[in-house]
């Protein structure tokens, strides 16, 4: 059976660093400049090839084996993080997911700053982006374990945002200092009016709130100019450039105008 085979090798693939890390970059829309990179986990396993991410993911939350990848994943992205800062003497800001599961952890504060030690990795330049799934099911807990991160010098990112039923709600509640766009919004932008409407909606309100913003799933030159046009703040995805295990990308150019089909 391949999911038991999948749950019974995970942990031996965390141990081993098997799970590596590719990072897709992060522009900021106004000056076309890499603003940071998303930490991406990837795992080929030795049977069945590469594995989608939300499958070894979804299973290791199953069985309990997300705290060890997360753990995994956080180090390694860190420690690759800094020794690209220290090869080009830059600084880099750096988003890693995690799972609800992990934030809802008693040790989960104590290995974040232990990680951030052990590392050298600065505090304020790491990214912790989290989906709404999980963090519901005990709001003073999340609420309280968000707080504490924030006050760490690690800034919170809410993913994936629109995909749920109590976004709105999260943003009154939560302590989040940026929204991530889901990228079934985005990518239909330029063909759909009520998505275009969505996204600018969201974008006004963000403004407001204090948040900044990132676009998910930008793949082409019409939905870049659309989003500079009604004023997010950064943007990834393919045509801006793949998840690659390798930190050197470089902006390709500023956007201009928006045209909307």
């Amino acid at each position: 059976d391949r999911r038991l085979a999948i749950r019974r090798d995970l942990s031996a693939a965390i141990q081993s660093g098997a799970i590596e890390m590719v990072y897709q970059p992060i522009f900021e829309v106004r000056t076309g400049e890499l603003s940071g990179v998303e930490a991406l986990a990837r795992w080929t396993h030795p049977e069945y090839g590469p594995i989608s991410p939300d499958e070894f993911i979804t299973i290791a939350e199953s069985s309990r084996a997300i705290v060890a990848l997360g753990q995994h994943t956080l180090r390694l992205a860190c420690t690759e993080a800094v020794d690209w800062m220290t090869a080009r003497n830059e600084t880099l800001r750096l988003n890693v997911n995690v799972s609800p599961m992990e934030i809802m952890g008693e040790d989960f504060i104590d290995s974040l700053l232990s990680i951030l030690d052990e590392t050298g990795f600065p505090a304020n330049l790491l990214e912790l982006e989290i989906t709404e799934r999980g963090i519901l099911e005990d709001l003073d807990v999340s609420r309280a374990r968000l707080k504490t991160i924030r006050e760490s010098g690690v800034t919170v990112a809410l993913d994936d945002f629109g995909t749920g039923f109590s976004s709105l709600a999260l943003l009154h509640k939560f302590p989040f200092d940026s929204l991530k766009i889901d990228h079934s919004f985005v990518s239909r932008m330029t063909s759909e009016r009520r998505s275009l409407d969505i996204v600018a909606s969201t974008l006004l309100m963000a403004e407001r709130l204090g948040l900044k913003t990132v676009a998910e799933g930008v793949e082409d030159q019409a939905t870049l100019d659309c989003l500079a046009e009604i004023g997010c703040n950064m943007v990834q995805g393919y045509y801006l450039g793949r998840p690659a295990p390798t930190l050197l990308q470089t902006a390709s150019g500023t956007p201009k105008t928006c045209q909307v089909a």
